[in-house]
């Protein structure tokens, strides 16, 4: 897996233009893991050992976190910290890597930010206001907050 996580490194090392990622092609390699329900999909479930799947939220992270910082140099340092009795869960040790590549990397991550923020916008404005509705009194706290919303994102097209 760590050969992986390097080449997902490598990958975006090798893609950037003067030092910086395309925000718009990251955009677009957003977009396919969106899913159905784009980035919208509820998923309440903790990451763990026994994961058999991951919502499309959670491996964008991840995958963010891999294109910031090379796998062998950030677990080279974090197996020091392991012990037998001791190891964090799965979203434990993520939060973790997201943490120290936001420090070593923090303009990678900033791309992703950025890419993601415009990848949900123009997922929202592309449904129907009744879409827009039900989505929002489905994530959030009903009509009053869902009509701020849509007045936020613009109303209806």
């Amino acid at each position: 897996m760590l050969e992986i996580e390097d080449a997902i490194f490598n990958f975006f090392e090798k893609n950037k233009v003067d030092g910086k990622l395309d925000k718009s092609k990251v955009g677009k390699l957003l977009q396919a893991f969106a899913g159905d329900d784009g980035f919208f999909a509820a998923n309440d479930d903790l990451l763990t050992e026994n994961s058999t799947s991951i919502d499309a939220n959670s491996f964008i992270w991840w995958l963010a976190s891999r294109a910031a910082l090379r796998g062998t140099d950030f677990y080279s340092a974090y197996q020091k910290s392991l012990s037998d009795d001791r190891a964090p869960i799965s979203s434990q040790e993520l939060a973790t890597y997201l943490g120290v590549a936001s420090i070593v990397n923090m303009d990678i991550l900033n791309t992703f930010v950025d890419a993601y923020k415009d990848t949900v916008v123009q997922d929202f404005r592309n449904k129907s206001e009744d879409e827009r509705v039900k989505l929002l009194e489905k994530l959030n706290s009903g009509p009053a907050f869902a009509k701020e919303l849509l007045e936020y994102f613009g109303g209806h097209d």
